[in-house]
C-alpha cells in the first residue's frame, strides 16, 4: 500500500467565499491541508476541495471527468460510474471510474477508485505510473474547482470593495456640499447684516429729514395749501422711508432662514462624519481583504 501525501489550498474565514460571508470579518487565513492518501490495487484516492457546495461539486465533477468519454455516467447510491473513459496518461485503454462526493464542513470531499475490469489488472501487477496519474488527475480537479470558488469571492469582495468606497466618497462629497452651503449661509448673513446696517443709517437720516420737513410746513402754510412745497416732500421722504423698513424686515427674515439652513446642515454634517467613521475601517479592512484573496487566487497553480 502505497501512501501519497496531497497538498490542497485552503481559507478559513467567517468572511470568505459565499458559503459563509459575513459583514463583521473580513481577514482570512491562508494555509495548507495535508491529507494522506492510500492508493491500494483499487487505485482509490480521496482529496478534499474546501469551500466548495456540493451541487456544484457534483456537475462539474461529471463534467470533467465526461469529457472526451466514449461510455455513459451513471449514478447510483450516491456514487457515479463513468464508463469508458480516454485518459491515455492514466491508461492507454479506456478505462471505468466509480466516484462519490460528501459534503463536509469545510467544503466537499472526493473519493476515486478504478472499477472492474481495471481492478483485476491492478491486483496483479502494481501500476505506479497510473496510480501517480490518477492523483494528478484528480488534484487537478480539486484546483481548478477551488480556483473557481476563490475567484467567484473575488470578485464579490471587489464589488463590496467598491461599494464601500462609493459610499465613502458619496459621503465626502456630500460633507464638503454641506460646509460650502454653510460657508454661503454665512458669507448672506453677514452681508444682510451689513446692508441692514445701512439700510438702518438711511432710515435714521430720512427720519431727521422727515421732522425737519415738519418743522417746516408748520411755518409755511402757503406753499401747503399751492401742493407744490413742503407736504409733498415729506410724503415722499415717508415712501422712502417704509420701503428700507421693508426691505430691513426682508432682511431679517432672510437671516432666520440662513441660521435655520446652517443648523440643519450642522446636524447632517455631524451625521455624515459619523457614517463616515463607522465606513472607513470597513473600507480599510475590506481593502485588506480583497488583497488577502487576491494573493490566494494567486498562489493557486
Amino acid at each position: 500500500m502505497k501512501n501519497i501525501i496531497i497538498a490542497a489550498l485552503t481559507v478559513l474565514s467567517a468572511a470568505a467565499l459565499a458559503q459563509d460571508r459575513s459583514p463583521d470579518t473580513f481577514s482570512i487565513a491562508t494555509c495548507r491541508t495535508i491529507i494522506s492518501t492510500n492508493i491500494d490495487a483499487r487505485g482509490y484516492i480521496s482529496v478534499q476541495i474546501p469551500q466548495l457546495m456540493l451541487q456544484d461539486a457534483q456537475q462539474d465533477w461529471l463534467t470533467y471527468i465526461g469529457y472526451g468519454s466514449i461510455g455513459k455516467a451513471t449514478a447510483l447510491n450516491g456514487e457515479s460510474i463513468q464508463t469508458g473513459m480516454i485518459n491515455k496518461v492514466i491508461s492507454p485503454e479506456p478505462f471505468n471510474l466509480s466516484s462519490r462526493l460528501v459534503e463536509t464542513i469545510g467544503g466537499i470531499r472526493l473519493t476515486v477508485w478504478f472499477t472492474e475490469p481495471d481492478m483485476l489488472r491492478a491486483r496483479q501487477v502494481q501500476n505506479v505510473d497510473r496510480d501517480q496519474a490518477l492523483q494528478k488527475y484528480v488534484l487537478d480537479f480539486a484546483t481548478m474547482e477551488y480556483k473557481r470558488v476563490v475567484q467567484d469571492e473575488l470578485k464579490f469582495s471587489q464589488e463590496r470593495q467598491k461599494d464601500l468606497q462609493t459610499e465613502l466618497s458619496r459621503l465626502m462629497s456630500d460633507e464638503a456640499s454641506l460646509v460650502k452651503k454653510t460657508s454661503e449661509n454665512q458669507a448672506h448673513i453677514q452681508c444682510a447684516k451689513e446692508t441692514i446696517a445701512i439700510y438702518n443709517d438711511g432710515i435714521k437720516k430720512l427720519s431727521d429729514q422727515i421732522d425737519f420737513q415738519k418743522a417746516i410746513t408748520k411755518n409755511t402754510t402757503s406753499e401747503a395749501k399751492s401742493g407744490n412745497g413742503t407736504p409733498r416732500e415729506m410724503s415722499k421722504l415717508q415712501d422712502e422711508r417704509k420701503n428700507l423698513s421693508a426691505a430691513n424686515d426682508q432682511m431679517h427674515k432672510n437671516i432666520d432662514l440662513w441660521n435655520k439652513e446652517i443648523k440643519e446642515e450642522a446636524k447632517y454634517i455631524v451625521q455624515s462624519e459619523e457614517r463616515q467613521l463607522m465606513n472607513g475601517p470597513d473600507t480599510n479592512r475590506q481593502n485588506l481583504y480583497v488583497e488577502e484573496v487576491q494573493a490566494e487566487f494567486n498562489s493557486i497553480k
